[in-house]
């Protein structure tokens, strides 16, 4: 028979699992609308534009995660998946370059980092694929810049943190931070530990705003404290296959599973997520 911490063990995991990739509530196929029709009137015609392109970008996203993050993508041939993160990746350049618009360069660096990102890297690359990291940097960037334009006094673009945090960082995912971050350990890069400082300064400045905004801040800052005492540890060892061990320890103890993240996050960050 299970003992209670064994099922609080449960309980944890399903409560994690069941708030990680969850699908569109309203697929594309139960959709029969057709995209609206742009207005002649030059004052509401880039307002329906702009309609249009966000209705393409999140059937794209929606696309995305069918075929690459679903139950079902788990089981495709890796020739298969390959082909698949190709056409997305190449989907997302068109949209791109039919939009144009800086304000949603974001959201685009964002997705593709989460598009190139389940391209295995080759054995010269560490921890993630060049493309899926080159995006992954420029999405940092984007980040850090859209946040400094957002701050400059007497900018007509000036904005508060809150609004900052509702209609930018929660609309798009933080993924190029973690595609950074795993380069950065794998490649041992001090250079690439800078940016995830400097996206953690930003997130403490808006972490006031809301509990999802502090609980992000937390997670980022662990990472980035974390890529730092590795890269900077001396007793960290390279295997001959450029493979990470991270200790000698004959009895390291568990490297994985909700209580390892539950220690390093601690009990205010489980609060954080709600879970049980």
């Amino acid at each position: 028979m299970d003992t209670e911490e064994t099922l609080q063990q449960r309980r944890r995991r399903l409560a994690q699992v069941s708030r990680a990739g969850r699908p569109s509530y309203l697929r594309d196929s139960e959709v029969d609308v057709w995209h609206p029709r742009s207005s002649p009137d030059s004052d509401v015609g880039p307002w329906d534009q702009l309609l249009i392109m966000a209705v393409k970008f999140a059937k794209l996203q929606g696309q995305v995660y069918d075929q690459l993050y679903s139950a079902a993508a788990r089981n495709a041939h890796p020739v298969q998946q390959a082909e698949t993160i190709q056409q997305f990746s190449a989907k997302l350049q068109s949209w791109y370059t039919g939009l144009r618009e800086k304000s949603w360069d974001i959201m685009y660096y964002s997705t593709m980092t989460l598009i190139l990102i389940k391209a295995p890297p080759t054995e010269e690359e560490a921890g993630v694929s060049q493309t899926c990291l080159e995006a992954a940097r420029v999405g940092l960037r984007c980040h850090l810049a859209c946040f400094s334009s957002y701050q400059i006094a007497d900018s007509p673009g000036q904005v508060s943190e809150g609004e900052y945090a509702s209609w930018v960082l929660h609309q798009s995912s933080l993924n190029p931070f973690i595609a950074v971050f795993l380069h950065a350990i794998a490649a041992d890069s001090l250079e690439d530990l800078c940016p995830l400082d400097d996206v953690v300064a930003v997130l403490q400045k808006v972490s006031v705003v809301s509990n999802s905004c502090q609980a992000l801040f937390k997670v980022c800052s662990t990472f980035a404290r974390l890529g730092r005492a590795l890269v900077m540890d001396d007793t960290r060892l390279e295997n001959p296959e450029g493979g990470l061990q991270l200790s000698n320890d004959p009895n390291p103890g568990p490297q994985s599973g909700p209580e390892t993240f539950e220690g390093i996050f601690g009990e205010g960050m489980k609060n954080g997520f709600k879970i049980p």
